[in-house]
């Protein structure tokens, strides 16, 4: 084994047991890179998932002020259906102001 073949293997070990230090921490430190660049509100969130079949799912996502209803398959995803979300009033009260 020649000593560029060496310095590529110990090379290698080292980034894989990097990234395995790195997946086994809890999700609040994996973003250490993010965490002083976000704000505190949410822009995306998962507002529920309905799995189908093992390659296939139904989410509701909420990004900002739109509701998405997306399906993923084994292609790819779709979007179905796109909404504005409503605002505090009009959930709070059950009826639009």
């Amino acid at each position: 084994m020649s000593l560029v073949e060496q310095v590529m293997a110990a090379g290698g070990v080292i980034l894989l047991v990097l990234a395995l230090r790195l997946a086994g921490r809890p999700a609040a430190h994996r973003a250490w890179w993010k965490g002083k660049l976000r704000s505190g509100t949410k822009r995306l969130e998962n507002l529920d998932q309905l799995r189908l079949t093992p390659q296939q799912s139904i989410h509701l996502i909420r990004f900002e002020e739109k509701v998405f209803l997306i399906a993923t398959h084994g292609g790819g995803c779709t979007v179905l259906e796109q909404r504005e979300w409503p605002s505090e009033q009009v959930r709070e009260n059950g009826a639009s102001a």
